[in-house]
């Protein structure tokens, strides 16, 4: 089969879950004779016209990155994923490579409109909650999991007070009249100040945009594939059909167990990998440190680094609060061929998150390094953590919970031993793949060209 697999920004120009799954199902789908073909984006480098597409290949991966130039692009393109130059050169793109199936990994709406014009069978992978929330994380203003479907009255609100620091004014935003946010609109473009208030005035619209975009791409895509149950609700409860939704977890590739190193004379040794973010929950974490037991033993190591200033904001806030007494030890963050040698350095993985995760591969890493797990129950990890068989389970959002598991572990460190001696075998990116076939062909032979056509006639209307 010719197939491509879309995700925003490929290796080597960013490193995040999305891009190694891709990348790795892309490796895998080639042993088996398969011609893929990644395409993904970068920003725009400068020079004249208006989009550039660059090729390039990775670890055998053939790459199609295309660049938009920026002053192509209206201001809320990036609500609605369906900007004219872009559908234009993705477009063209799939024009040349003539895909037997796409996988939607990156670009879902405006590869989704393309491929039903086209007639080109597709499936689309829920990685991140983002696909059913417009602000991308499933989390309301008061940083609580958000359980209901998206509609205006409840999201605009919502993104409003995020988007500003001042909630009054995200208040005021989320009710500006509609004549007045069209007319912004058209300037949000501009640079300086005129530009920024304009955004501001027309942030609902933006917002009203990406539902309409949203609700279009769950009932349009004629595959969904749901990495966990808890993302498949979510689908379904935002309009993705029922009988569209299959379950498909993610694997991982192979890595060798490493035993745990003796205890005697030395501190109990958490572990922290992840983006250093709001949702991933870094702050609840440095919270429960503050609130153990200064005498408790331990250490916690961060694997992380802030790539923004926002992250480091964050990051600095998160510790500026910090009360504690056991040791945060910072390392840089970890390339895949130094997963293990991270790894050996702490006993046990805290995932602290506060939002929705879909899965959570770095769940799965830690247990094929032999290392128990405490995570918060945010989707993925409850599906994955047999609670008190091969790590513990902590209510989310709550420092306390899971500074009483922590010390749970400091104190009887012959869990962390029993526990990691429970861990059984994970899911490899193999089990993976051979699980996406038949999915790929279903789509293929189920779902031809015909009925792709009609589904895009009946979304259009």
């Amino acid at each position: 089969m010719r197939i491509v697999l879309s995700i925003p920004a490929f290796l080597p120009h960013s490193s995040g879950g999305g891009q190694v799954y891709v990348h790795q199902v892309g490796r895998e789908l080639q042993r088996l004779g398969n011609a893929v073909t990644v395409l993904s984006d970068a920003p725009w480098q400068g020079g004249e016209g208006t989009r550039q597409v660059k090729r390039y290949e990775y670890d055998g991966l053939p790459v199609c990155c295309i660049q938009i130039n920026p002053s192509a692009k209206g201001w809320d393109d990036d609500f609605t994923g369906l900007g004219t130059k872009l559908l234009e050169v993705l477009g063209s793109c799939l024009d040349e490579i003539r895909p037997d199936i796409v996988h939607l990994g990156g670009f879902k709406a405006p590869l989704n409109r393309i491929c039903l014009e086209r007639g080109i069978p597709h499936v689309a992978t829920a990685h991140h909650p983002g696909v059913v929330c417009p602000a991308g994380t499933l989390l309301t203003h008061r940083r609580k999991l958000c359980t209901a479907r998206a509609t205006r009255e409840i999201c605009v609100p919502c993104c409003t007070k995020q988007r500003s620091r001042n909630g009054a004014v995200g208040a005021l935003l989320s009710v500006v009249p509609e004549p007045l946010a069209r007319r912004a609109s058209a300037w949000g473009t501009r640079k300086g100040r005129l530009g920024f208030i304009a955004r501001a005035l027309a942030y609902a619209r933006g917002i009203e945009r990406s539902l309409a975009s949203k609700e279009d791409l769950l009932r349009r895509v004629p595959i969904w594939i749901a990495p966990s149950h808890a993302i498949r609700t979510y689908l379904i409860l935002n309009g993705a059909p029922k009988e569209s939704v299959r379950v498909v977890p993610h694997g991982i590739e192979p890595m060798d167990r490493l035993s745990l190193e003796p205890y005697q004379r030395r501190p109990l040794r958490f572990g922290y990998m992840g983006e250093m973010a709001i949702p991933k929950g870094f702050h609840v974490l440095i919270q429960a440190l503050s609130l153990m037991d200064p005498s408790a033993d331990c250490e916690l190591h961060v694997f992380s680094k802030a790539h923004h200033p926002w992250n480091k904001r964050y990051l600095d806030d998160s510790l500026r609060r910090f009360r504690g007494k056991p040791p945060v030890i910072f390392h840089d963050t970890v390339s895949r061929g130094a997963l293990s040698s991270a790894y050996a350095q702490f006993d046990v993985l805290v995932v602290p998150s506060i939002f929705l995760e879909v899965l959570g591969l770095v769940i799965l890493e830690s247990f094929a390094a032999g290392r128990p797990v405490i995570a918060t129950q945010s989707g993925g990890p409850a599906e994955l953590i047999r609670h008190g068989v091969d790590g513990l389970l902590v209510r989310r959002n709550d420092p306390r919970d899971l500074a009483r598991a922590m010390e749970i572990l400091v104190e009887n460190r012959g869990e962390v031993e029993r526990m990691a001696g429970n861990i059984m075998p994970v899911r490899t990116i193999r089990q993976h793949v051979e699980d996406l076939l038949p999915v790929y062909e279903e789509a293929r032979h189920s779902i031809g060209p015909a009925v792709l056509r009609n589904v895009s006639s009946k979304g259009s209307r």
